[in-house]
């Protein structure tokens, strides 16, 4: 006879445990990131952030957590103020992780004679952990695919 195998969500532990490490492997990107994003341009930046699936199957769950972690860590006790290319870059980097193929969109808008940036992600073509950049008027100019090819 066959053995039944019963597939269940972790557990509590487990999953702090799962969010913990995460959290961890965040703040090591959030912590290199100011100096890294002066040094590289930024299609070299997006290529390392590319991370090959680890999940066969998509969890929604985990992709929310990945959002609203890494605007925790990109917002919370740094030396350095939180701005979108790097809280971006560390939500598609782990995002990518989780097989979820999200693209990193880069935008600008002219405002009071200046022009104004702004990075994003999107996952299935849905803005994910913002409102759309377009609503406050950012046209994207440059798109990332999931595999960091700028243009796709």
């Amino acid at each position: 006879m066959i053995p039944v195998v019963r597939v269940t969500r972790p557990t509590r532990p487990v999953r702090l445990l799962e969010t913990g490490w995460l959290a961890l492997r965040m703040t090591a990107w959030r912590a290199a990131l100011p100096v890294a994003k002066h040094l590289l341009p930024l299609p070299t930046l997006v290529r390392a952030a590319v991370r090959r699936p680890r999940c066969s199957v998509r969890c929604p769950d985990r992709e929310r957590r990945v959002v609203s972690l890494a605007r925790c860590v990109c917002e919370a006790g740094s030396l350095t103020a939180p701005n979108c290319l790097e809280r971006s870059l560390i939500t598609f980097r782990f995002l990518s992780e989780l097989g979820a193929r999200p693209t990193l969109i880069v935008g600008f808008k002219r405002q009071a004679g200046a022009v104004g940036g702004h990075v994003w992600v999107e996952v299935d073509g849905q803005v994910v952990g913002e409102d759309p950049p377009q609503s406050y008027g950012f046209t994207p100019l440059t798109v990332f695919s999931s595999e960091g090819v700028p243009g796709a």
